[in-house]
Formats: C-alpha cells, sequence, structure tokens
C-alpha cells in the first residue's frame, strides 16, 4: 500500500511531525500551504491509497494529548469537507496508532469522533498532536507521531470492523472497546450529533469499508435510546459491554 502523510505549513505540529518523517518507497510526505481540514480531494492529484494527516489538535481544556480519528461531518462542514457526508476508512490502521502511541507515550492517548474535513474518496485519517501551542511544538511529540507512522504502516494485523455510536467527542467506552478486544473501530457518532443521524449516515458508517456490526455506548445516547433502536432496525448492533 502507498502511503501519503500530508502536513500543512499553517500547523506548528505539522510541521514538526514532519522534520521527523522518514520516506520509504511507499510512504511519502507532502507539505501543503492551506490548512489540513481544507485538502479538499487531494487524492485526486497525489498518487496514493491511503491519506495519513498530520496535525495539531485543539482542546478547551487545553489537556495534553495525542489523538487519531477519521474525517467527516455528522451536520454542517463548518470546518472543511462536505455536509453530512463521511470519508472512507482504515479502522485496523487508526487500532494500531492508538495502540502504538499508548505504548510510545506515558501521557492521554485517546480516539476522537468522527469530525470536520476535508473530504476524499480514498481513505484517510488524522493523527495529531495537542492541545496547546506547548505540545505542537514539542519535538518529542513530533518523534513518537512520526514513529508511529514509520512503524505501523510498514504492517499492521488487520482486524474485524465496527462502527460506533454514542459517547462524547473523547470516546472513552470505544478507547477501552479497542484495548480490550480484537474489535478495530470505524466512524464514531457522538452524543452530540445523535439529533442529526439519519439512516442515510448509518449506511455511510456501514459502507466506509466492511463493518460487521454497529457498538453502542447505550449510557452515552442520552435521551436519544428510542431514535437510535430505530434507526439500527435489521442492522446488527451490541452494547458495548457486551463485546468481547
Amino acid at each position: 500500500m502507498k502511503y501519503a502523510v500530508i502536513v500543512s505549513k499553517q500547523d506548528q505540529a505539522g510541521m514538526n511531525i514532519a522534520n521527523f518523517i522518514e520516506e520509504r518507497d511507499d510512504l511519502k510526505l507532502f507539505i501543503r500551504e492551506e490548512d489540513s481540514v481544507n485538502c479538499e480531494n487531494i487524492d485526486k492529484e497525489i498518487q496514493a491509497e491511503m491519506f495519513i494527516f498530520a496535525t495539531r489538535h485543539s482542546s478547551e481544556k487545553g489537556t495534553p494529548a495525542l489523538s487519531v480519528h477519521f474525517p467527516g461531518n455528522f451536520s454542517k462542514a463548518d470546518f472543511g469537507g462536505k455536509e453530512r457526508k463521511l470519508c472512507k476508512t482504515n479502522a485496523s490502521l487508526q487500532k494500531e496508532f492508538y495502540l502504538k502511541l499508548k505504548e510510545l507515550h506515558d501521557g492521554e492517548v485517546t480516539l476522537e469522533v468522527t469530525h470536520h474535513g476535508p473530504y476524499l474518496e480514498k481513505p484517510c485519517i488524522f493523527i495529531e498532536i495537542g492541545s496547546t501551542e506547548k505540545e505542537w511544538v514539542n519535538e518529542e511529540y513530533g518523534k513518537i507521531i512520526a514513529k508511529t507512522i514509520s512503524e505501523v504502516t510498514k504492517g499492521y494485523k488487520k482486524y474485524k470492523v465496527v462502527a460506533g455510536i454514542g459517547g462524547g467527542h473523547y470516546p472513552r467506552t470505544m478507547n477501552k472497546l479497542l484495548e480490550r478486544t480484537e474489535y478495530a473501530i470505524a466512524h464514531i457518532c457522538p452524543k452530540y450529533h445523535l439529533e442529526n443521524l439519519n439512516e442515510d449516515l448509518i449506511k455511510q458508517m456501514l459502507n466506509s469499508e466492511k463493518v460487521e456490526f454497529v457498538v453502542v455506548d447505550w449510557k452515552g445516547l442520552g435521551n436519544h435510546k428510542e431514535k437510535v433502536k430505530q434507526l439500527l432496525e435489521g442492522i446488527a448492533w451490541k452494547k458495548a459491554q457486551q463485546v468481547d
């Protein structure tokens, strides 16, 4: 598989990571002028099978963390991408990124739910340094992300794949599922987007790659339990605690 690592000149964390990326025949680095969330259809310009966006992560609390997630929008496209469009995923790669970050980093490592652009037709993923400028320019974090990308893309295990519904932006239930089971997770729709979730978005979640079933963070559905049950009628699903 050919991988393209995309960083933006506007992104301090991305440029930090870029300093430590070692290119190979199957792993190439591309530095862009525009911000990563605005690299629409970059898969039409660059020949690769998997696109890895190495970027900054920001949070209101400013908690230092390394994170991974897939791009897409369950609602409006406020930060790149297309409205109500989800990108193709590679859940096994995401799981291996997550596990390698946990191995290399003593601090917080987390999945994030699906959010923001850009929109690509080929599989893509974000791997990020968070959450303030202090972390973005930390060379040790840049080295960890670069090493994670390099080592995992040399070869990784393929897992059975599920999609996730429920929980917060940092889906701790889904993090634990990655750690305790042999499943990988594709798109995750958080509680704050359940009012926007519909049959078309469910279909996109299931078709981002071969998905076995949907994992539901039941406690993390809030007052949307009945809606989710109706949307999943006829679709295989399990509560998170039932997955082993």
